[in-house]
């Protein structure tokens, strides 16, 4: 007893200098000479690089150890220390109310809940720590905490380990047990001497470095070689949070918070792989080449030594797969710099990082008789241990690679392209190469599960070489189902996929011609996990009678690679039986305002009038040469008439084309100055009794374009705004002696390329009289008094014939 009666004194007066000269030096038994500066947690016993740890016992997440003095082994056990996890508490072999004290302490039971629970083994207490069963490293690998939005913030804390001076822990419950009062004091003057303190330190660092190559040879045929120069450069600093527990001002608990790493890096340089392999065989394996020691945090917390270390572990890896004989030569430039910060505790890691990064490759060679798949990498962790790795550690970091593999094969069993009822026999040979970036974390040590996982970043793509020469891997080429044969007009749909052998799961363009297609040109998703090939339909209206052949050509995918294969399909157009539309105007109920008049003279010979619009909505007109339809299809270069000097200049601007379905049904297609399109035209008006082109002999430059039908007649008026094609329009009933009002029209929103549906607007333009004298009359006159947008063209009793047959 008076052996507990004179530690209690000491750790009074402790308490008391403490209490009553706060700002005087820390006592005499702390100043020695291997003291922290940074460290005001009591007395240091032994200098780090003297002190020697023994492990004496250990259990299910606990275990105790001796520290001894190298220079002095005849003091014995300088210090004796508990490392214990909160799934170790329930077999700690102390007594209950140490255990309770340690519940409390991980924060499994709050302090008031502890009283009168210490003569109960802690294992019978039901309910009381069901935190306490180990996680499942499967699954705790799969699992990453989220980081506090603060700056710096880290992982919450799962309970971590707590470190127990065995020796002050035994005073303080000998002193607990008979000076209660004072162990329970709350006097605000003794903040910081009793309870959980929190405390930081802080250590910078600079490092620069670089990596190096290895040769290998595993036996059996199988040998290779591996060069990396790896430039590595970083500057930082990190920072340690730990909790101390004291009492009376002397510390006898301490625990790990976490480690905050934070800086800058650059990583960079080239890397060479060669590998060749003679047998069947799977390999990978990483070495640690360079690990660097950063930064240190060395001191004592009261008779508890204390060190973490920050290292940079540098390592350098190879994977290979090779079946029967293979080699591949690669060589690459990669790098990145930027900015981290990452923040370990004792359960996880977790931050942020900033980096740009850039990938190239100057040569790629490979050949093989089969397949092989190759891969190197460089990983860099900043690393934080508590004592050394087998206790304690937290990492992250980021591991570059650069891989390579090649594919090819031989042989009939990969599809029929071509639609010819038999598989083709197809060869390939290809090599493709990318790199990447990942971002790698881990954490271990003796009282944690070895867990460590790895956060996609960056990939990019480095080549795609197609090693038998350009076009000549044949199995990248795409198979092309649809039809031998389609009849003129109709619109035949093709299906594209890529071959089964094709290995790639990325989208594939494609190019077909020749010719207009509708249908998406991508295969999104060429090989699906269930090793079915994806494929996407095109279509396209056959519009010429004959022999044609179809090319799809499977051009890039969506990682960049230059597949450049091709697919033809032969195919047979037969002619459609023949269609006579009905003469008159037709239009696009879609767009009405505009439009086209279909005439023919009495050779069979026909003639498209486009009415339609500039891009400034001005109304302009433009004439088809003469032609015959084929089949159901009128196709003929396409003209922009303009007056020079009085007479007609006609210049080319495009092509038009129509597909008739039926007599009143067809398609419209069209290029012009450029620019191309195709819309859905329907017959709206014909030409019985006095329809038809008209116009003067004295004037063929300019003319009237008549649709009669049922009661009613238009009338088109093609004249010239100076030398510019423009038109007017006007209706009402038919007779042999009408006078009709004439509008001009304008719309921005109906020029061929506009795209808009907005009716047109209109303005009064004069009038025009027409004496006609029945439906079979092939003369007549006309009487103009036109005024639109300045232009005034007037006639009076013009001599008119009929150009057009009805």
């Amino acid at each position: 007893m008076l052996q507990t009666h004179t530690r209690f004194h000491r750790l009074i007066l402790c308490w008391m200098l403490a209490l009553l000269t706060p700002l005087l030096v820390a006592p005499a038994w702390a100043q020695l000479e291997n003291e922290d500066p940074d460290s005001d947690d009591g007395e240091i016993l032994v200098a780090r690089e003297d002190a020697e740890m023994v492990k004496v016992a250990e259990g299910d997440g606990w275990f105790q150890m001796h520290v001894y003095d190298k220079k002095n082994p005849n003091r014995g056990v300088v210090t004796d220390l508990l490392f214990v996890s909160p799934e170790g508490v329930a077999d700690l072999p102390v007594p209950e109310s140490e255990k309770e004290e340690l519940l409390v302490d991980f924060g499994l039971i709050k302090p008031e809940k502890a009283d009168g629970l210490g003569s109960k083994p802690v294992a019978d207490l039901p309910g009381l720590i069901p935190q306490l069963q180990k996680p499942n490293p499967a699954t705790a690998a799969h699992t990453k905490s989220s980081c506090s939005t603060a700056p710096g913030g880290g992982p919450p804390d799962d309970g971590g380990i707590i470190i127990i001076d065995r020796n002050h822990m035994e005073e303080f419950h000998e002193t607990k047990a008979l000076y209660p009062d004072l162990v329970n004091a709350t006097n605000e003057n003794a903040k910081g001497c009793f309870g959980w303190n929190d405390k930081t330190k802080t250590r910078n660092w600079s490092l620069a470095n670089n990596t190096i190559g290895d040769t290998f040879s595993l036996g059996g045929g199988f040998s290779g070689s591996y060069q990396v120069q790896l430039p590595f450069q970083t500057t930082g600093n990190a920072t340690l949070k730990y909790r101390v527990k004291k009492f009376a001002c002397v510390p006898y608990k301490f625990k790990f918070s976490s480690v905050r790493a934070q800086g800058n890096a650059s990583l960079g340089g080239n890397a060479s792989l060669s590998a060749s392999a003679s047998l069947a065989y799977s390999w990978d394996h990483e070495w640690q080449v360079l690990n660097p020691h950063i930064a240190t945090f060395s001191f004592w917390v009261g008779p508890i030594p204390v060190w973490v270390d920050i290292n940079l572990p540098t390592y350098v890896g190879l994977g290979l797969d090779a079946e029967v004989s293979a080699s591949v030569n690669l060589e690459a430039d990669f790098g990145a710099n930027g900015t981290f910060d990452y923040t370990c505790t004792s359960s996880d890691c977790c931050g942020d990082e900033n980096f740009q990064d850039h990938f190239d490759t100057s040569s790629l060679t490979a050949s093989l008789e089969a397949k092989i798949e190759a891969e190197a990498n460089a990983r860099v962790m900043v690393r934080a241990e508590l004592y050394d790795d087998s206790v304690l550690y937290g990492e992250a970091g980021i591991k570059a690679f650069v891989g390579a593999d090649v594919w090819g094969y031989y042989g009939n069993t990969c599809g029929d392209a071509d639609g010819n009822g038999q598989n083709e026999t197809v060869q390939a040979l290809v090599a493709d190469a990318e790199a990447g970036f990942d971002w790698v974390f881990g954490i271990g040590g003796a009282l944690a599960p070895d867990r460590q996982w790895t956060s996609t970043g960056s990939r990019f793509p480095l080549g795609f070489w197609d090693l038998l020469g350009e076009g000549g891997s044949t199995a990248l080429s795409p198979l092309v189902t649809g039809p031998n044969s389609v009849e003129q007009g109709q619109t035949a749909m093709y299906t594209v996929k890529m071959r089964p052998c094709y290995p790639y799961n990325d989208a594939v363009n494609l190019d077909i011609g020749p010719g207009e297609w509708t249908g998406d040109p991508q295969i999104t998703q060429p090989k699906s996990a269930q090793t079915f090939m994806n494929s996407t339909n095109l279509s396209r209206a056959f519009t010429q009678a004959g022999a044609e052949t179809v090319t799809v050509t499977a051009t890039t995918d969506a990682k960049g690679r230059d597949l450049a294969a091709s697919t033809s399909r032969n195919l047979q157009v037969n002619p459609a039986a023949p269609i006579t539309p009905i003469n008159g105007m037709w239009y696009n109920p879609a767009r009405n305002g505009n439009g086209i008049s279909l005439h023919h003279n009495n050779q069979n010979q026909w003639v498209v009038t486009w009415y339609t619009y500039t891009a400034s909505g001005t109304p302009i007109w433009y004439q088809s040469a003469v032609s015959t339809i084929q089949g159901n299809a009128f196709n003929a270069p396409l003209y922009k008439v303009t007056l020079v000097g009085g007479a007609p200049q006609h210049t080319v601007v495009g092509s038009l084309g129509l597909v008739f379905s039926s007599t009143t049904q067809a398609t419209f297609n069209w290029s012009l100055n450029g620019q191309s399109g195709s819309e859905p035209y329907r017959f709206l008006i014909g030409s019985n009794g006095r329809g038809g082109l008209w116009g003067p002999p004295s004037e063929p430059y300019w003319g009237i374009d008549v649709a009669d039908g049922g009661g009613s007649m238009v009338t088109t008026v093609t004249f010239y705004a100076g030398s510019q094609p423009t038109w007017v329009q006007g209706s009402g009933p038919r007779g042999g002696d009408v006078t009709f009002n004439l509008l001009r029209f304008t719309s921005p929103d109906l020029c061929p390329s506009c795209g808009g549906n907005t009716f047109p607007s209109s303005t009064s333009a004069g009038t025009i009289r027409l004496q006609i004298a029945g439906g079979n009359a092939t003369t007549g006159t006309v009487s103009t008094a036109i005024n639109a947008a300045g232009t005034v063209w007037n006639r009076t009793n013009l001599p008119i014939v009929i150009y057009s047959t009805p």
